[in-house]
């Protein structure tokens, strides 16, 4: 029997619309289209995970199935949509008779267990947990990515407590002052390298939610996602290289040979510490002595603070070196000539009004290297130490945006360069070695990607400006016995100083590197002020170290400055996980792992002495659970993966146990971390669909037909 209509013509016109719409979404042939285009996206999400028979080498993985379905706006209104449409078919026929009983059951059922879907959607939990063995951990990160903005303020704010007696023998002499503002800026870029998104012309990649472009901009503070990696590799960027040609040391005139036959001269710029590698030995030099004697070294700048004080860096002409030498500083983009003559060890000088003051720690002129302290708010001290014939060793205050140079006179026996010897006796003498106080070219690659250079003639500066890569040589200590010319013949930018950065390219069956560090390049503007780079994500790991460099980057504005990482979404239990062992067993005969588990403790943290279990089993396919006391959620641990073992003499190991310890290995467990608030509600949906179509064919009497006979 068809439902009889709603509308009427005697009822107002919004009465009428809002009935038709009613309609329509209580309608049998809505159903079927929305139930088909819900079976056509879950054989898509099955063919993008690789779940049909043969299709692993095709897989895009879980991560690009959850990004290109399950997490997509469409995806979310198909469901509301479908949510909708059983509830007005139920609705509309209500009162129901006792012949459609089994439909309505199984039309609740079906409410209940979408509902249970979008609630798991929307406040379920998925993270890790890692946690050191005889440690306690209790936060736990998603993959779920935001940047994290933090905002100090100008120094000379803050007051600045009286020096204490005996400086710090090591940088922090107290904690880093608060931020005056923390920004979250949520970040979702999606599974892939960006530059593989329209390889895949099929698969609708680029119509999926990913955030790029601009994401921040309040109170003169831009923050710009130009690229990103998802997986990649760190490699060495390839050397500097140099066409040279240096006069002889009696003076003779320059032999008139071709540009592109003068001698070539490569030079690798230092790379961070964290990045340095076990081949890096055998990587070329971030210094060159050339045959006159002029030595020419390399490397590359981290900020436009540092860009700019390189190219301020000359001493003035009014500005004498003296005996001691002196430092040029820069800090907040102004630039202070400290003289090192009388300046008495432990003695603070103000940076002008900046709110910061240098204190001279040691200075060496046999050393020819000069360690400061830059002091901030309150007793906030960071490390400054310059080398006058070494810049590409400078160890700056990127903190407080603090950069400086070294100048020092040349010492008495510099006449013994080889630059002044003959040529018989420099070949006696072994390979060039560095000399201290000789001419020197600095080359600097600034944070624009672009060279500079500087030509350190002892007493003064003869050149400063930009390198071009054009090809077109220049001369350097024109007039003198060290005269040089020179070009630059290959030069590719470093995206970290001394490393590049390769993208691994997709490919369906081979998914991103688990735990491979999603890379970012990063546009930040504070005041006006512009900065581009390369930003690695925060390893979801248990750490009370500082964020490496290449993980925390210092913009500096107007009167302040702004810290930016780019961190994974923690989880804050309301209980501690206590590691009393790991557990690890291989393959005999074999370094393969075949099982491994963790044995912990779950603890109150408000009540830290009060366990809440004692000595639980966690395994691969044994998870445990624990109640939040805070919030009264039960989680589900279950055994993810392990880093380790660490020996007794890693510095992990002395650093975690000490050396004392009666341990042989550490490990490091990784747990996963699983709130499903829908959970329930799935599962009681799914028991009221299986009762009710029960209840249809109980009462229809299917069961009850009689067999057909031959007779029949």
């Amino acid at each position: 029997m068809a439902r009889p209509r709603l509308t009427s013509p005697d009822q107002p016109l919004w009465v009428r619309f809002l009935l038709r719409c009613y309609e329509g979404l209580a309608s049998l042939k809505l159903a079927v289209v929305l139930v088909a285009v819900f079976a056509l996206l879950l054989a898509f999400a099955a063919v993008v995970d690789g779940k049909f028979s043969g299709a692993e080498n095709a897989s895009f993985g879980n991560e690009a199935m959850l990004f290109g379905v399950y997490r997509t706006w469409g995806f979310v209104a198909l469901c509301v949509l479908l949510f909708l449409n059983v509830l007005c078919a139920a609705l509309i026929r209500f009162p129901w008779k006792r012949h459609q009983t089994g439909f309505a059951v199984t039309h609740a059922g079906i409410l209940v267990l979408l509902a249970g879907c979008l609630l798991t959607q929307w406040g379920g939990v998925e993270a890790d947990l890692s946690v050191y063995e005889e440690g306690t951990s209790h936060t736990a990160y998603k993959s779920n990515l935001h940047f994290e903005l933090k905002v100090y303020p100008d120094p000379k704010t803050a007051p600045q407590a009286p020096l204490p007696t005996g400086l710090p023998t090591r940088p922090g002499g107290a904690a880093e002052p608060e931020a005056a503002e923390t920004i979250a800026v949520p970040f979702a870029p999606g599974p892939f390298n960006w530059g593989d998104l329209g390889r895949w012309y099929l698969f609708p990649w680029r119509v999926a939610r990913r955030d790029r472009g601009l994401l921040h901009d309040r109170d003169e503070i831009q923050l710009k996602v130009l690229d990103f990696y998802r997986d990649s590799e760190v490699r060495a960027a390839p050397p500097l290289a140099l066409r040279v040609n240096p006069r002889d040391s009696q003076g003779e005139s320059e032999p008139a040979t071709p540009p592109e036959a003068w001698e070539k001269v490569e030079l690798s710029a230092p790379a961070l510490p964290e990045l340095r590698f076990a081949e890096d030995s055998m990587l070329g030099q971030s210094w060159r002595a050339l045959a006159g004697g002029v030595q020419v070294v390399y490397w590359a700048a981290r900020s436009r603070a540092e860009t700019d004080a390189f190219l301020d860096s000359a001493p003035g002409k009014n500005e004498p070196l003296g005996g001691a030498g002196r430092a040029v500083l820069h800090a907040g983009g102004t630039r202070y000539s400290l003289p090192l003559d009388g300046w008495a060890p432990d003695q603070a000088r103000p940076l002008g009004d900046s709110g910061l003051s240098a204190v001279l720690a040691d200075v060496s002129v046999e050393q020819r290297r000069a360690v400061f302290w830059i002091r901030g708010a309150g007793h906030d001290m960071r490390h400054l130490m310059l080398f006058a014939d070494q810049p590409d060793r400078n160890i700056h205050d990127e903190e407080h945006g603090v950069f400086g140079t070294y100048w020092l006179p040349a010492p008495a026996d510099a006449a013994g360069s080889p630059a002044e010897k003959p040529k018989e006796k420099q070949a006696e003498a072994g390979p060039v070695q560095r000399r201290p106080g000789g001419a020197r070219i600095d080359i600097l690659q600034g944070a624009d990607r672009r060279l500079y250079y500087r030509v350190w003639s002892p007493p003064q500066v003869e050149k400063i400006g930009p390198l071009p890569t054009s090809g077109r040589p220049l001369e350097a200590l024109r007039g003198s016995k060290q005269a040089v010319a020179f070009y630059v013949e290959r030069f590719v930018p470093h995206d970290w100083p001394g490393r590049r950065l390769k993208p691994n390219p997709f490919a369906p069956g081979d998914p991103p590197r688990p735990g491979a560090p999603r890379r970012v390049l990063v546009q930040l503007t504070v005041d006006g002020g512009s900065e581009q780079f390369w930003l690695q994500a925060l390893g979801s790991r248990t750490t009370d170290r500082a964020p490496p460099r290449i993980e925390r980057k210092m913009v500096l504005g107007d009167g302040r400055r702004v810290a930016v990482t780019l961190r994974h979404e923690a989880i804050e239990l309301g209980f501690d996980v206590y590691l009393r062992e790991f557990d690890r067993r291989l393959d005999p005969g074999s370094p393969m792992v075949s099982e491994y588990s963790s044995y912990v403790d779950f603890s109150d943290r408000d009540a830290p002495g009060e366990k809440l279990a004692e000595d639980v089993l966690i395994t691969l396919n044994e998870p445990a659970s624990a109640v939040d006391p805070a919030d009264g959620r039960c989680y589900r641990l279950y055994q993810s993966s392990f880093n380790g073992p660490w020996r007794r003499n890693d510095p992990e190991f002395l650093r975690r146990l000490g050396p004392k310890s009666k341990r042989s290995e550490l490990f490091l467990s990784v747990l996963s971390v699983n709130y499903d608030p829908g959970r329930p509600l799935k599962y009681a949906g799914t028991l009221l669909v299986f009762l009710g179509m029960v209840v249809v064919y109980s009462m229809r009497g299917y069961w009850r037909k009689p067999r057909m006979t031959n007779d029949q």
